[in-house]
């Protein structure tokens, strides 16, 4: 999947045996708004873990094991969610949300 309406793009994995990596980097890197987020460095950000999806709660929980900047390695977060035909919405904050187009 991938994300669109925004300055980031990027892409999210999510595999079967519950494996999920996420790469972004923003169009406008020196972006100061985008680099103030702690998990984004230079306009990129990346991280790699499992992942456990809770459908009654529409919650996704990522146990990270790498992450690009190393204080958000071995981080477990959670996250709500709501999937359409042909998009994936993950809220990072009751605020701020990320749509992800799937790509087929």
């Amino acid at each position: 999947m991938v994300i669109e309406d925004t300055t980031l793009i990027g892409s999210i994995v999510f595999t079967k045996s519950g494996i999920m990596h996420v790469q972004m980097v923003s169009s406008d890197r020196m972006n100061e708004e985008i680099n103030a987020n702690g998990e984004i460095e230079n306009g990129y950000s990346a991280y790699f873990g499992e992942y456990n999806i809770d459908t009654a709660t529409k919650t996704v929980t990522y146990n990270r094991y790498g992450h690009l900047v190393d204080k958000y390695k071995d981080v477990v977060v959670n996250r709500h969610y709501d999937v359409g035909e042909t998009h994936l919405h993950i809220y990072n904050s009751p605020g701020a949300r990320m749509i992800w187009k799937r790509v087929e």
